[in-house]
């Protein structure tokens, strides 16, 4: 781990409001980056919060195994597949309560037969 990033947890886990926001300024970018790959931008800032959020909340649990940036990178993939899968689960029960030769409209058959294979 980078030495800075090291002394600047250790004072934040300590409760230096000053430490953590060093840190949130040295990773932000590198974070919102990684989310926008996942998804847009407007996506990607709820994710940076949500990241920032959970790695505030967990800085005592932080090992210095890795670097900060790995962990901040797994937080965020995390946060991100949180998010996606959030919007997924809802699609998914409500195709699950469509009649089974529901048709809609401009598309095949949701749990039957297309009209071409029919």
């Amino acid at each position: 781990m980078d030495e800075r990033d090291a002394v600047v947890v250790a004072k934040a886990r300590d409760g230096d409001r000053e430490a953590f926001r060093a840190l949130v300024d040295r990773h932000s970018r590198y974070i919102f980056s990684l989310a926008h790959r996942m998804g847009n931008a407007q996506d990607a800032e709820d994710v940076v919060q949500e990241a920032w959020l959970k790695a505030h909340k967990q800085l005592s649990r932080f090992e210095a195994r890795a670097g900060v940036r790995t962990w901040l990178h797994r937080i965020t993939v995390n946060c991100s597949i949180d998010l996606i899968r959030g919007r997924l689960l809802p699609l998914a029960a409500r195709a699950r309560r469509l009649p089974r030769d529901a048709v809609l409209p401009g598309r095949a058959r949701v749990n039957g037969p297309t009209d071409e294979t029919a």
